[in-house]
C-alpha cells in the first residue's frame, strides 16, 4: 500500500543521508512528494509528507542551496500533524537554526535553536539537544562571546563522548560527531588563552579523523 511504499522510500533516503549523498536524498524526498500528492490524507501519510519535506529541506541545506532549503523548512510547520510528538518541532527548529545560521542571520539562528531544545529534551532526544547546543556555540563564537560558546560546545561534546552505545543504536559512530565538534572546542580554548586544553582537543580531532579515515579504507 501507499504507506508501506513511502516507508520504504524514506528508509532508502535515510541510508543515502548517512552516506552524505545529498543529491540522492533530494531525489527520494521529491519522489515521496509525487506519491503523496496522489494519495489520501490519513495520519500515516501526513507524517510521511512531513518526512518528505524534512528530507528535501535538509538535502538543499547540505547542498548549500539555502533559499530552497529555507522555503521547504518553513513548510514543515504547515502540516496538521500529531502535536503530541515533540520530535517534529524539535527537528524542524533545529534545521531552521542551521539554515539561518548558514545565511548569517544570527538572531533567527538563536531563536530556532532555543526552541528546538525543550521540544527535544521532552522526548529524551538528547542528540538533537546537542546539535542545537553546538549550533549555538558557533553563533556565540561569531559574536566573540567565547565563554558562552565554550559552555555550549562542551555540553554538546560531553553528550557525544558519553553516549557511544546510544549513538551506535542509530547505526552511527559517535567518533564522527566528536571529530566534527572537537576542533570548535579547540578553537574556543585557544581564544580563551588556554593553549593546553586547545592542544588536547585539536589532537583528539586529528586522532579521530585519522581513525575514521582508516576505518573507511578497510
Amino acid at each position: 500500500d501507499q504507506v508501506t511504499l513511502l516507508n520504504a522510500i524514506s528508509n532508502i533516503a535515510d541510508d543515502y543521508l548517512s552516506m552524505k549523498d545529498y543529491d540522492k536524498v533530494l531525489c527520494y524526498g521529491q519522489l515521496m512528494h509525487s506519491i503523496i500528492r496522489t494519495g489520501s490524507g490519513n495520519d500515516s501519510v501526513r507524517f510521511q509528507q512531513w518526512s518528505a519535506i524534512m528530507l528535501t529541506a535538509n538535502a538543499y541545506y547540505q547542498l548549500k542551496q539555502l533559499d530552497p532549503a529555507l522555503y521547504h523548512a518553513k513548510r514543515m510547520f504547515e502540516k496538521d500533524l500529531n502535536a503530541t510528538w515533540a520530535m517534529i518541532p524539535a527537528r524542524a527548529h533545529l534545521l531552521l537554526g542551521d539554515i539561518y545560521s548558514a545565511k548569517g542571520n544570527v538572531d533567527s539562528g538563536f531563536f530556532h535553536y532555543r526552541l528546538s531544545i525543550p521540544f527535544a529534551a521532552s522526548t529524551y532526544a538528547f542528540q538533537v539537544v546537542s546539535f542545537a547546543q553546538a549550533g549555538m556555540a558557533r553563533l556565540f563564537q561569531k559574536q566573540g562571546r567565547v565563554d558562552s560558546a565554550l559552555f555550549y560546545a562542551k555540553h554538546a561534546l560531553n553528550y557525544f563522548q558519553n553516549s557511544t552505545l546510544e549513538i551506535q543504536s542509530w547505526g552511527e559512530n559517535s567518533d564522527t560527531y566528536l571529530a566534527e565538534i572537537s576542533p570548535l572546542v579547540a578553537e574556543l580554548y585557544k581564544a580563551n588563552n588556554q593553549p593546553d586544553s586547545a592542544y588536547k582537543y585539536l589532537l583528539l580531532s586529528v586522532t579521530l579523523k585519522d581513525s575514521l579515515y582508516n576505518t573507511d579504507r578497510v
